[in-house]
């Protein structure tokens, strides 16, 4: 059935491999545990998704035909390394992105316009990478277009629509805990202050609404006062 060499094919497509696959409880599970690995290494990760490309593609041309099963096994392994694919793409635009955001924002003194567009350009392609396919990286690279427009644009109203995005979806992930995590800690404090700060604006333009009636009320006091002492007299 299967050609020689086609190593990693045969690995994921023994026996007892594909009984744990074909439940997909356990195979969504094999995806993220590899995920983890993608943001420490996730050179190696591709460079394992391209060999599996290749072994797929040789398993699909040599694999007996009337075994079904084992095609639709490896055609459901081209999807889950595809989205692999896609995620160590994000994660390669965000690192750079990263790196180029903590040199400016550390060594730079002026302002780069120039320099701070392409870092935006760099996480948009983190997010288009993986966008509706790896759902933790498209949110951590929303979550750095929020920090992007917060501490480089100084664009409030730009960075808490980004931060809100990324937000958003990472409730999608629930009830996985995300309180730990760097990016998720960062968004959510963000958010209360922006919404702190719209709590005191509304309570500062109350206070000037007020302030303006303010002579009128001190006055009307002062006539009735004034009324009360020629009354009692």
């Amino acid at each position: 059935m299967w050609c020689g060499g086609f190593g990693f094919v045969r690995y994921f497509f023994n026996r007892n491999t594909c009984k744990l696959l074909n439940k997909e409880r356990n195979r969504v599970a094999v995806i993220d545990f590899l995920i983890g690995f993608i943001s420490d290494d996730f050179k190696s990760i591709l460079r394992l998704c391209e060999y599996s490309r290749e072994e797929g593609e040789l398993g699909l041309k040599y694999a007996d035909k009337k075994a079904h099963d084992k095609l639709e096994d490896i055609q459901r392994l081209q999807e889950d390394y595809t989205m692999l694919l896609c995620s160590c793409e994000s994660i390669r635009h965000r690192k750079q992105a990263d790196g180029l955001f903590d040199k400016y924002l550390n060594q730079s003194e002026e302002v780069n316009f120039d320099m701070m567009w392409a870092i935006l350009d760099m996480y948009k392609a983190a997010t288009l990478s993986c966008q509706e396919k790896d759902i933790e990286n498209e949110a951590i690279a929303l979550a750095r277009q929020g920090r992007l427009f917060e501490k480089l644009f100084k664009l409030d109203i730009k960075a808490k629509t980004y931060y809100r995005r990324a937000f958003d979806l990472a409730q999608t992930l629930m009830p996985r805990d995300l309180s730990k995590l760097d990016w998720f800690q960062e968004c959510t404090q963000a958010l209360e202050r922006y919404q702190k700060k719209v709590v005191e604006e509304e309570e500062a333009k109350k206070a000037a609404e007020r302030a303006k009636y303010l002579p009128k009320i001190r006055d009307a006091i002062r006539k009735l006062d004034e009324s009360a002492g020629y009354l009692n007299f």
